[in-house]
């Protein structure tokens, strides 16, 4: 049967699966025709996603189905996102704290104290709090806790 997957915000294609087929071969054939890994595909029918290791048949999949592929971004991308901006953090803190240690040793020990203690606290955040904050700055353009 001929079932046609569509990213959800752009390209499709369309890819011949039999019923006995098995969720990760039609991820590799999507992975054939659109490039994007089968470990970064969620593929969806009628708002269920398609688990890895079934089959085709679990799903009563018919001829012409539309299937939706929701792409994950890459773990790596999202974690050198997130070091990139925690390391220039730091290295702004460095700079300016600099100035009131005696060494460099004593300055970077206090930033990492500092690192682990703000991760800390923004891990803590409820998102009533982040709103909070957030219609503070729009309000006085000034960040409060």
């Amino acid at each position: 049967m001929k079932v046609t997957v569509k990213i959800l915000q752009g390209q499709e294609c369309s890819v011949e699966i039999g019923a006995e087929d098995t969720v990760d071969s039609l991820k590799e054939m999507v992975a054939e025709h659109l490039n994007i890994a089968p470990s970064n595909q969620r593929i969806l029918f009628r708002g269920k996603t398609l688990q890895e290791g079934t089959t085709i048949k679990e799903y009563n999949l018919s001829e012409g189905a539309k299937l939706h592929l929701a792409v994950k971004k890459e773990a790596s991308v999202v974690k050198s996102e997130k070091e990139s901006g925690a390391n220039k953090l730091e290295e702004e803190l460095f700079k300016q704290m600099r100035k009131s240690f005696k060494s460099d040793d004593d300055t970077r020990k206090v930033v990492v104290a500092f690192m682990k203690s703000f991760e800390k606290k923004m891990l803590a955040l409820s998102l009533d709090d982040i709103e909070r904050i957030c219609e503070r700055w729009n309000r006085d353009n000034q960040l409060s806790f």
